[in-house]
């Protein structure tokens, strides 16, 4: 009976830690939440500039004089190699590089590295023994040249040997601890460091892929242009915007393509009309020099789980540059130069009797050679060569390459 009331205040008391824990909860999400700090972290992800203002304001925060946040590989050894890395206004990281560099810097054996997996720690929680710090006293009397002094850090996750390094220091000249408040403040944020900078990575890689894939179309002579559902352009290569600038047959009008004429209306159904993704359909636009022709492919890939639709629309006047560089040839199929030039000619449609004028030799040398072009291209006559070598990756090769090159 006398424990009643102890069970009664003990209750009430766990009533009112959980009230307590709730509302600290609550705060803290409301806290987070509003928190002009975070939204500005993932402005970063597509804003490079922006990390710079938010590594400034966390130094200001937290008392910080440097701030980095870098992207470290292990996937070659036991030591980290920085890929990609952003500071605050502060911090000189190419002075680092040059005065201490990943390569020397102690911080980065993985091992070490461990030790700091998602929390903040100081230096003197990153060594087993004394003796192991001393040995790196250089590394930290290098530090205290470049101004730093203090350090905190931690390490998130990317994928197995792929993670975000988080370190900060204070002044050489301040000589407080980080405090608990501190220590609370980056861990709040730690989780939120480490998703900003894998997106910021994922759309870094994506815009770099894109600018690849954007500056290899433009090299290539067929015009292309990308259509959404509705048959607005998004993206054409600078082949496609040389022809429609130089021809009135084929314009873009109000951001769709389009076309003077009748023959509009069938370019506005292939663009519009869910079509099977291995259909095409061909257009011939006349012009007052020469024509246009056009072919029209449904383009249906997948996005955020679900298939989106529209169409890539290739365009030539039917000059390209069918030159395939006779080097092309010689390696490809093992000829020599004679037999390469010989190919060549062929392929773009010179007889032998005029290829042996214009080079000088007899005709029976140029049979000669292309016997020998029959035997290693594994071809038995001309026109079979003439389809092996266009179907070949040279003629695809020489179809990114400028008229103007050749």
């Amino acid at each position: 009976m006398h424990f009643a009331p102890v069970y009664a205040g003990m209750a009430e008391a766990l009533t009112r830690s959980s009230k307590t824990e709730k509302e600290e909860v609550v705060a803290m999400e409301t806290q987070y939440s509003n928190d002009p700090l975070l939204l500005q972290l993932y402005r970063c992800c597509t804003e490079t500039g922006a990390w710079q203002t938010v590594l400034d304001q966390l130094c200001d925060e937290i008392g910080a004089w440097s701030a980095v946040v870098q992207a470290i590989d292990f996937t070659r050894n036991n030591h980290g190699q920085t890929y990609w890395c952003v500071h605050d206004s502060q911090t000189d990281f190419g002075a680092y590089q040059s005065v201490i560099s990943d390569v020397r810097n102690p911080r980065l054996d993985r091992r070490r590295s461990m030790l700091a997996f998602g929390r903040f720690v100081g230096d003197d929680q990153m060594y087993t023994t004394r003796e192991e710090m001393l040995q790196n006293k250089w590394f930290y009397q290098s530090l205290a040249d470049l101004g730093y002094g203090r350090f905190l850090g931690a390490l998130v996750p990317l994928s197995r040997d792929r993670f975000v390094a988080i370190a900060l220091h204070r002044s050489i000249t301040d000589h407080r601890e980080f405090c608990d408040a501190d220590r609370q403040r980056l861990a709040s944020l730690l989780p939120h460091l480490g998703q900003a900078t894998e997106l910021a990575l994922c759309f870094s890689e994506n815009k770099e892929l894109k600018q690849v894939l954007g500056a290899c179309l433009d090299r290539w002579q067929c015009g292309v242009v990308v259509c959404d559902a509705s048959g607005r352009v998004r993206w054409m290569n600078r082949s496609a915007q040389a022809q429609i600038a130089r021809n009135s047959a084929l314009h873009v009008r109000e951001g769709t393509l389009s076309v003077t004429g009748e023959k509009d209306a069938i370019l506005r159904r292939a663009l519009l009309s869910r079509q099977p993704r291995n259909s095409h359909t061909f257009l011939t636009l006349d012009h007052s020099c020469h024509r246009l022709h056009l072919a029209i492919q449904p383009l249906v890939h997948t996005y955020d789980g679900r298939d989106a639709d529209g169409t890539v629309v290739m365009i030539s006047d039917g000059n390209l540059c069918c030159e395939i560089p006779p080097t092309a040839l010689a390696g490809m199929f093992g000829l020599t130069q004679a037999e390469s030039l010989l190919a060549s000619a062929i392929v773009q449609g010179s007889t032998l009797e005029e290829y042996a004028d214009r080079r000088g030799v007899s005709i029976g040398t140029v049979r000669c050679q292309l016997r020998q072009v029959l035997s290693k291209t594994g071809t038995s006559r001309q026109s079979e060569l003439t389809r092996t070598v266009l179907c070949s990756v040279a003629a695809h090769a020489a179809g990114f390459e400028p008229a103007s090159m050749h």
